[in-house]
């Protein structure tokens, strides 16, 4: 009964209007022609009109109340029955003014050249049910424009023929999206015929950019000649143009597009010249170009190449792997990577060509050194007279030795005379300098002189003084030595003997053990002992372990922290170093700089290679005051070129000794510069 109520309405509203109602189809606005592609405007179903049988018309139009979303009730119904006639409602006929009905009311203000607000107004509806040149809705019907306004594109539709001939242009403005553009035949020339493709779908991008650019559409007459053809050749080339694959094609007479085609090319390649090529083919059969070429990169090859360092005798000393790409690569010895003292033997340089296919020639790298040179040097401990007191032979590393003098192997009671340590240079060639170490003492004072005085002074002052100055003025040794023999002899003799032997055994006894016992103790012990004692808190550095850092770039400074001074910029770039200790997160190193010295500095603990341990260094905190200027230097090894002077009366910390040269002391400078401190090496004979 509603339907049929409906139904009602709407013919009293029909036979209100002065004539029949008539729906006309009329194209959409100019301004919406160029919004979509070009399709017929003749509607698929053309709703008949309906006349009125049993029911006469109202006799006074109805009131066009407005309908917004939201609205119900028969009005609303009405409307939606009339939009769904013309086909711009999809939907139920419910009543409801909701989404679907926005959207039809949207799309008919559009195709109708009314304001598009989806409100069904005074305007709306009288274009709606009064209208004789009411527009339907198209059967292939682009989206509306939104109210958001989107991106828009013009895009050229040519009509050509197979001759080049220009048949038709137009421009037709597209949405954001894709769209389907259709080849109109009535924009060419009657008796053409299409060739090709009769669609092509444009996609217009976000920021209004349409691909492809243009369409074109090709016609031929089929009562002329039939279109030519040409035969036109697709060269796929690399970088070298070194042809990959060829391709023939035949291409019709007009425009023809070309496009790469990927899967002729071995895999890894990527195409780096333009994907497409417009081709045109005239009436005679000639295509202009004939010839294309599609340029084509081969990806980057990555071949892993070993790099090994052995010595003379084939033992590998390390061993390394580089990556390298297509192309020839030079490939330099790093020294750092061999112990210290090892020579390379041949060009510290080797090249290596990758080919496209990832084969390394050659496919590994070796370098190889000869071992240090080594010689035998004779080591002498003589007396002053010239007389052997002991003699060895050290065997010396090639490079900067250390011989320091043993006491141990000199008669008790022999003072050095001279140096105690000598430095032996040993070159390449196994030959030492100096050749020979000669040590040389002094014997003991002989005890002929002393009787003289003693049968004076014994006598006397033997009992009485001997034990009182004697334990306080001479040091632990001779306490020791004099009390045994003095008090034994002398007071034992005496009071056994008649008063007559006193006299007799008190000389002969007391110049005796008495001269032989303290001159032989209190010079030898004294002088010896005590610089010994004085040195005696200030530790060795420990012994160094000889390993492989991790290649990178890493500042070296004299202390354990940026904040110390470093020297000429040192940097340390990996490799084999020695490795004395740590302090906190840096490292205690020495290695061999590009100028043949040696270093010894701080890194950061960064570059130690994993699952490796080293032990904290422990150090002295004694300080010291310097009665002269002194040099400081971070190579007390090969050459001890000094980086700076430190005056007289700086305060220093003497840190340790270091036993790869034990004539040099490593002491930190805290006021070194400007606040800023350093550590170095100076020679222990400076320390007060």
């Amino acid at each position: 009964m509603d339907l049929v109520k409906t139904l009602l309405v709407y013919m009293a509203v029909l036979l209100t209007s002065s004539t029949a109602f008539t729906p006309a189809l009329t194209p959409p606005p100019a301004s919406m022609a160029t919004a979509t592609p070009y399709v017929s405007q003749t509607p698929a179903w053309v709703p008949p009109l309906q006349t009125p049988t049993a029911t006469p018309p109202p006799t006074a139009t109805p009131v066009l109340t407005l309908l917004s979303k939201g609205s119900q009730g028969e009005q609303v119904r009405v409307m939606q029955v009339r939009l769904k006639e013309l086909g711009y409602l999809t939907g139920n006929v419910d009543g409801i003014f909701g989404n679907g009905t926005l959207r039809a009311v949207e799309r008919f203000q559009s195709y109708n050249n009314l304001k598009v607000d989806g409100i069904a107004g005074r305007n709306t509806l009288n274009k709606l049910y009064y209208d004789r040149n009411v527009v339907y809705a198209p059967v292939d019907i682009t989206p509306p424009p939104t109210r958001k306004p989107a991106a828009t594109a013009n895009v050229p539709i040519y009509y050509r023929s197979n001759d080049g001939r220009q048949l038709f242009t137009e421009v037709v403005t597209l949405s954001e999206g894709r769209t389907t553009l259709r080849a109109n035949a009535a924009r060419v020339p009657q008796g053409y015929v299409l060739t090709g493709a009769s669609q092509v779908t444009v996609t217009v991008s976000s920021n209004g950019t349409p691909s492809p650019a243009s369409v074109i559409f090709t016609y031929y007459l089929p009562a002329t000649t039939p279109p030519a053809t040409a035969m036109v050749t697709v060269n796929y080339l690399d970088e070298s143009n070194v042809r990959l694959n060829t391709q023939t094609l035949s291409l019709t007479q007009g425009y023809n597009t070309v496009t790469a085609d990927d899967r002729l090319v071995p895999a890894g390649y990527t195409l780096t010249s333009v994907r497409s090529v417009q081709v045109r083919v005239s009436s005679s059969g000639v295509a202009t170009p004939s010839t294309l070429s599609f340029m084509y990169r081969k990806a980057a090859v990555t071949v892993m190449v070993p790099v090994n360092y052995v010595d003379t005798g084939g033992i590998t000393l390390y061993s390394d792997q580089i990556n390298l790409t297509t192309g020839a690569h030079p490939v330099i010895a790093n020294d750092g990577n061999v112990p210290d003292g090892y020579t390379l033997q041949g060009a510290n340089t080797q090249t290596v060509n990758v080919d496209a296919q990832g084969n390394a020639t050659p496919p590994s790298v070796t370098f190889t050194y000869a071992p240090p040179a080594q010689a035998d040097v004779p080591v002498y401990y003589r007396d002053t007279q010239g007389k052997s007191l002991h003699e060895e032979v050290q065997r010396l590393a090639q490079g900067l030795n250390t011989v320091a003098v043993n006491q141990a192997l000199a008669p008790q009671g022999y003072a050095l005379q001279g140096p105690g340590v000598y430095t032996v240079q040993v070159d390449n060639r196994g030959l030492a300098s100096p050749a020979e170490v000669i040590f040389t003492f002094q014997a003991p004072a002989a005890p002929t002189d002393m009787p003289t005085d003693a049968p004076t002074d014994v006598p006397t002052d033997a009992p009485t003084d001997a034990p009182t100055d004697t334990p306080t003025d001479v040091p632990t040794d001779a306490p020791t030595d004099a009390p045994t023999d003095v008090p034994t002899d002398a007071p034992t003799d005496a009071p056994t003997d008649t008063p007559t032997d006193a006299p007799t055994d008190a000389p002969t006894d007391a110049p005796t053990d008495a001269p032989t016992d303290m001159p032989t103790d209190a010079p030898t012990d004294a002088p010896t002992d005590a610089p010994t004692e004085a040195l005696l808190p200030v530790p060795y550095l420990p012994e160094y372990q000889t390993l492989s850092f991790k290649d990178g770039v890493y500042p070296v400074y004299t202390g354990p922290g940026e904040y110390y001074y470093r020297v000429e910029n040192a940097t340390l770039g990996g490799g084999v170093c020695r490795l004395y200790g740590h302090t906190g997160d840096w490292l205690l190193i020495g290695y061999g700089t590009t100028d043949g010295g040696y270093r010894i500095g701080f890194i950061t603990s960064q570059a130690l290679p994993d699952n490796i341990t080293t032990q904290e260094l422990a150090l002295s905190t004694r300080q010291e005051t310097l009665a002269r200027a002194v040099k400081i230097n971070d190579d007390p090894i090969i050459n001890p070129k000094p980086f700076a002077e430190l005056g007289k009366g700086t305060v220093i910390t003497v840190l340790a000794f270091i036993s790869d040269n034990p004539r040099y002391v490593y002491i930190e400078a805290p006021d070194f510069r400007d606040g800023q401190p350093a550590r170095g090496f100076i020679l222990a004979e400076n320390l007060p």
